[in-house]
């Protein structure tokens, strides 16, 4: 412990001797001085005008717990936000699924005749490549251009 002691007592008389030394240049010693001048003047204030220091105080106390109120309320919209989306992902990942379903061709379709050539009740013929429906007609339109067709 006595260690300890001299560690600190070092320290202070070495911040002293260091604040000694810095006092030896002129400027530093007038800026010194003005800002403990300031630091009385506004003491002496405070003291002869408590009620409106502790006036001050209270308006900024208000100030920052209006802006934690503020900043509260966002969190939890932004908090609820990102709830809502995790809840809506598996629902909008089974919307586009169905979506997908609908639009590719299932492997059983109402009249399937031989190969990959499936006749549906309309009177079009669709071809199922790799997954993918190519409709005849579409296919024909876009080799020979938009012609009436049927």
């Amino acid at each position: 412990m006595a260690g300890t002691s001299k560690f600190w007592k070092g320290v202070l008389y070495g911040a002293i001797a260091g604040g000694a030394v810095t006092l030896l240049d002129k400027q530093t010693r007038q800026s010194v001085t003005e800002s403990c001048r300031k630091a009385g003047t506004n003491i002496s204030y405070m003291m002869k005008h408590p009620d409106e220091v502790t006036e001050q105080v209270k308006d900024v106390t208000g100030k920052i717990k209006s802006t934690i109120q503020n900043v509260t309320e966002e969190f939890n919209y932004v908090t609820s936000k990102i709830e809502e989306i995790r809840e809506m992902a598996p629902q909008v990942a089974e919307i586009v699924k169905e979506t997908k379903d609908a639009f590719i061709l299932p492997d059983k379709t109402p009249s399937e005749p031989s190969g990959n050539v499936i006749e549906y009740p309309n009177g079009k013929a669709n071809e199922r490549t790799n997954g993918r429906v190519l409709d005849h007609q579409m296919e024909t339109e876009s080799l020979y251009g938009k012609r009436n067709l049927q």
